[in-house]
């Protein structure tokens, strides 16, 4: 026989799992809107493109996007002003590749897009400078901290 506070205890477990499973469900779907492209990709003017390898060698440029967001939404905002393309056009002189990294910010942990970043820059032995904002700090600063040879 079950007692009642033995059934209500599994009741209320057994739910609170079908509900965890339905928002990181829910999360997921949102996350793969936002973000229909994950990894690395090439920044050609005026806006993020296709899937890239970053360079063995070289000085590359990385921008990590942060919560609710993607890459566009960095490059867009800079290629919208005269200042932002002015960086831009720099940033062409100075570095042998532009990359950004597309990531999910809601049903994946910063840390384990900080493992999925360090396999994507695995083969990169050249210097890399990051721009990153809000979430995408924390998936840098994963990298770097826990992942990285020699930070």
């Amino acid at each position: 026989m079950i007692k009642n506070g033995d059934f209500m205890s599994r009741l209320l477990s057994t739910l609170s799992l079908v509900a965890g499973l339905a928002i990181g469900g829910a999360l997921q779907r949102l996350d793969n809107k936002l973000n229909p492209t994950t990894g690395i990709r090439a920044w050609s003017s005026p806006t993020t493109g296709r899937r890239a390898s970053p360079r063995r060698n070289g000085k590359i440029l990385l921008f990590v996007h942060g919560t609710f967001s993607r890459s566009e939404s960095i490059t867009d905002s800079l290629n919208s002003t005269a200042h932002g393309r002015e960086f831009f056009a720099k940033a062409r002189q100075t570095y042998d590749q532009i990359i950004t990294f597309d990531h999910p910010t809601l049903s994946v942990s910063p840390v384990l897009n900080a493992i999925d970043l360090a396999r994507h820059l695995s083969g990169a032995q050249g210097k890399i400078d990051v721009i990153c904002h809000s979430r995408g700090g924390l998936v840098v600063r994963w990298w770097v901290e826990a992942l990285l040879d020699d930070p």
